[in-house]
């Protein structure tokens, strides 16, 4: 086989790989977005519920504050703070991922000299793959990168569920302090040690795919 045929080949190899790349990077994009959205949506439903408890009491014409001031325990303030975390990385990863797709405008004034310089194809081609494998390269750490970062947002997501749900149970038990506490430490490690380690193993098995 030719050079020109080799590099031809090499050629349509490294875009398949980008495409591919480019792909999984706007998935990450927006699985972020739809994360964000959840949160916002799990947040405002739990301030709709704050809200209603402070409705009056049929025995009175004062605002009842004893189901809120229940709903506000450790378990609501550990809730919105991994609502934040969630957020924020949501945000970070949805914000970077179109930033490191495609080629940059120094990579197409560059192909432009090339073919000015009258290069040969082979040698134009071989410059071609060369810019392919630096891409490659930027987009597999952005892809490491935004993975992790959603990784994270999707863990505290889940813990914001099941903080809201215990928060929610303690305020209808008449429960806190002690027992809140108590609780939200087996929640957190129920669900961070089996979570990490299915994260972890997915990366094994996944590292060496077309992300990379």
């Amino acid at each position: 086989m030719a050079r020109r045929d080799q590099l031809d080949a090499a050629r349509e190899e490294s875009r398949a790989r980008l495409e591919n790349q480019r792909e999984l990077l706007n998935n990450v994009g927006e699985r972020a977005i739809r994360n964000i959205r959840l949160n916002l949506a799990l947040v405002g439903l739990f301030l709709s519920v704050l809200g209603l408890s402070l409705g009056p009491s049929p025995n009175s014409t004062e605002p009842e504050l004893v189901v809120s001031s229940g709903l506000l325990n450790a378990a609501s303030y550990a809730a919105l703070g991994v609502a934040a975390v969630s957020v924020f990385t949501g945000l970070v990863a949805y914000v970077r991922t179109p930033t490191v797709v495609g080629l940059g405008r120094g990579d197409i004034e560059q192909a432009i000299d090339y073919a000015g310089d009258g290069v040969d194809d082979a040698e134009f081609l071989d410059r071609v793959l060369r810019s392919h494998r630096k891409w490659m390269h930027r987009n597999k750490r952005a892809n490491r990168v935004d993975t992790a970062l959603l990784n994270v947002s999707l863990l505290t997501v889940v813990l914001e569920l099941e903080y809201f749900g215990l928060s929610v149970l303690a305020a209808v038990r008449g429960e806190s302090g002690v027992w809140v506490n108590r609780r939200l430490l087996v929640v957190t490690l129920s669900t961070l040690v089996p979570l990490v380690v299915a994260v972890y193993l997915k990366d094994q098995f996944t590292k060496s795919g077309v992300g990379d």
